[in-house]
């Protein structure tokens, strides 16, 4: 539909084709330097956001590990990291089948400053949670939490008897 001295006209057949061609490449322009004006000013949110995400510290692998069930209770709780972790300002809190929680004495490990080791006292068999909170060097602050069993002990009893009484009889 153009518009021409105050009258709306449809346009059709030949009279639409020249100017639908001269239209279209404008057109076809218009949308080519939007569509690189929008990844122009978007590419730097992205980028920023993906930044912003991976600087935060991220738990890699627990010992023990999550939802794992043990034999006899583990003597520490070590916990790796995507990068270096603030022991001072980093707690693990470990809570008992009973549900009482104890914080734990934590440090990092000698080796490697991305590891936190908190020492464990004694456990008795049962479900027992993880929870943590850390400090990354960078200055952010994350925390989680993830759970183990400790299986009951089982005493093997070892019974003797004196080959000479059956040998007697």
């Amino acid at each position: 539909m153009v518009r021409a001295r105050g009258r709306s006209r449809i346009l059709r057949g030949a009279t639409l084709g020249p100017l639908t061609r001269g239209f279209a490449f404008i057109h076809r322009r218009s949308i080519r330097a939007a569509v690189i004006a929008f990844c122009a000013i978007t590419s730097p949110v992205v980028a920023y956001g993906a930044g912003y995400a991976l600087l935060h510290a991220t738990l890699l692998r627990s010992v023990p590990a999550a939802n794992s069930h043990l034999p006899r209770p583990p003597e520490t709780i070590r916990l790796v990291f995507s990068e270096q972790v603030v022991p001072e300002l980093s707690q693990i809190s470990l809570a008992s089948p009973d549900g009482k929680a104890s914080a734990l004495k934590v440090a990092n490990d000698p080796h490697d400053v991305h590891v936190l080791v908190g020492r464990v006292g004694e456990m008795a068999s049962g479900l027992y949670k993880v929870t943590w909170r850390v400090l990354s060097a960078d200055g952010h602050a994350v925390g989680g939490s993830f759970s183990f069993a400790v299986q009951a002990r089982t005493r093997c009893v070892e019974h003797r008897t004196s080959l000479s009484r059956f040998r007697n009889e």
